[in-house]
């Protein structure tokens, strides 16, 4: 079973056998302004143990998804599926969890990222969760790379 992701859709990468291909009701909203046919793809949505499990993870790794990447990702582990995806971000959780994937263009990534947020300005470090500016010196709070 595969869990299509809209960058596979838009590249137009599933021509036929629809039949091997799930996906979530985001995807086709996603999908509305473009010309291709997804009426043939089953639409599922995943549990909701499922996506706690992938909002508890991204709460402490730092990454950035959507809701669409969050219900994929918990497609994927309702029905032990395999995600096709150009998506890097998803790629990162789904390695991080054990969760198959594959990518059709790119190579896909290599190693799990995790993020840390921390101010441009004086460099202190805040949780992940953080929104505003740095309490410091008042400069942007950013996304990086952990190098930890």
């Amino acid at each position: 079973m595969y869990i299509l992701d809209t960058s596979v859709l838009l590249f137009g990468l599933v021509r036929d056998n629809f039949e091997e291909y799930i996906t979530v009701e985001e995807v086709l909203h996603e999908m509305k302004r473009k010309s291709y046919n997804v009426k043939m793809l089953k639409v599922y949505t995943p549990s909701r143990k499922s996506i706690e499990k992938i909002e508890k993870y991204i709460r402490t790794s730092g990454d950035s998804l959507s809701i669409t990447d969050k219900k994929i990702l918990a497609l994927a582990l309702d029905f032990d599926g395999t995600i096709l995806t150009e998506d890097y971000d998803i790629q990162n959780v789904a390695k991080a969890l054990g969760i198959k994937f594959r990518s059709i263009i790119t190579e896909g990534i290599k190693e799990v990222y995790k993020w840390k947020k921390i101010c441009k300005g004086c460099k202190r470090e805040y949780p992940v969760d953080y929104k505003g500016r740095c309490e410091i010196c008042g400069s942007d709070v950013i996304v990086v790379r952990d190098r930890a």
